[in-house]
């Protein structure tokens, strides 16, 4: 009896041995592979397909700072609505004619044209021939959860492309602005003025939606 007592705990020592060597192996394997983390997300490629966004409006001489970011490998990029008009008094927009972007590699592209919006989803298309060389984002495939870390990266205090952090703190909120109910993701993040038209972002590196700041 003895000896089977003996080989039984010499055999759950090996188990408990090779259960250690085990981990041990797989946190080594990770950081071969995934040195600053798995999945880690490459920030410093990320920002290239963002951009500050500088809009000039004719008939006012206003201007205004806010942020695009690229959808579309033609040089296709998103903003809100509201960054690249301007309302005049009698209720009626202006659209910018003059809108110039800059990345955070210092490059200006000044041959951006504003080819579509829709004022009440607050959503401006843009291209920029010369930005055709940008890595799209891509839309997120799975619908936020409630925690979840999440990104915004945009123009802060138009002194150029920032990344913050935060989570997800509603995945769906209803708001209405205008009179019209729109459907928004709530993040606990520091945003900046000037993000507006940015990218909300998941650990994928994948766009849940744009960065709307109402005024």
């Amino acid at each position: 009896m003895r000896n089977d007592k003996k080989g039984k705990a010499f055999l759950l020592a090996l188990i408990l041995i090779f259960s250690i060597c085990l981990v041990s192996l797989s946190f080594s394997i990770k950081a071969l592979f995934f040195p600053d983390g798995e999945g880690a997300l490459d920030f410093s490629s990320l920002v290239r397909s963002v951009a500050q966004l500088h809009s000039e409006f004719s008939s006012s001489g206003s201007t205004s700072n806010a942020s695009a970011f690229v959808v579309g490998k033609e040089g296709l990029m998103l903003t809100n609505f509201h960054t690249v008009s301007l309302e005049n008094n009698d209720g009626s927009f202006e659209v910018s004619g003059q809108v110039t972007v800059r990345f955070p590699d210092e490059t200006d592209y000044s041959d951006v044209t504003v080819v579509g919006y829709d004022q009440t989803l607050d959503i401006a298309v843009l291209i920029s021939p010369s930005a055709y060389s940008r890595k799209p984002f891509s839309l997120a495939t799975s619908e936020p959860l409630y925690g979840e870390k999440c990104y915004s990266i945009g123009n802060a205090n138009n002194q150029g492309v920032a990344v913050s952090s935060g989570m997800v703190s509603i995945p769906r909120i209803n708001v209405t602005i205008n009179g019209a109910s729109q459907t928004y993701i709530q993040a606990n993040i520091d945003i900046y003025p000037g993000s507006s038209g940015g990218c909300l972002i998941d650990e994928s590196g994948c766009r849940y939606w744009h960065v709307f700041i109402p005024s």
